[in-house]
């Protein structure tokens, strides 16, 4: 089974299912991902890649997900949709729904750690696992795995002293 090892959890690694099938992202960064460095798919997403079920995701996104979730607005479905991309661009092909693997998702928030703020990679976590988790009620995906939550940090809350909201208030008459 496709168990990445530290070196590919490290600097990302290419599975595929054969050396005559042609190869299948299927974990891995942007850094070294060689044919080299290859394994065969987890049984699901072997099923999923020779079903033809195995859509991409922004296809998934665009054609399933969205028409479902009625009174998603605009700006909610293009973050699901970023999400997707960022995804796409991490494992360096456009995804596919076999390409969703916890050590996948684990290494793509864990590079985003790197250059972004904690709580927009908790939102991107957020968005990527919902459509996993859809995927996966349809029988289109793998069960979703526990991918732990992202740490943020306690925000202060902006409060008015009393004498400071008078003086506020005395201003504005």
């Amino acid at each position: 089974m496709g168990v990445p090892s530290p070196e590919h959890a490290r600097g990302g690694g290419l599975f595929h299912i054969s050396e005559t099938a042609p190869p299948v992202v299927y974990w891995g960064g942007p850094a070294q991902r060689t044919d080299a460095q290859t394994d065969s798919l987890d049984s699901h997403a072997l099923r999923l890649a020779m079903s033809g079920n195995d859509k991409l995701l922004s296809d998934f996104l665009r054609d399933c997900y969205v028409p479902y979730h009625l009174g998603l607005s605009t700006p909610s479905a293009d973050k699901l949709e970023l999400a997707c991309r960022l995804f796409s661009s991490w494992i360096g092909h456009p995804a596919r729904l076999s390409d969703l693997s916890e050590e996948a998702v684990l290494g793509w928030l864990s590079e985003r750690l790197q250059s972004q703020a904690a709580w927009t990679v908790k939102r991107n976590r957020g968005e990527l696992l919902a459509i996993w988790r859809f995927a996966a009620k349809r029988g289109l995906s793998g069960p979703v795995p526990e991918i732990p939550t992202i740490r943020v940090p306690r925000r202060m809350p902006v409060a008015w002293r009393l004498e400071e909201f008078e003086r506020l208030v005395a201003a504005a008459r």
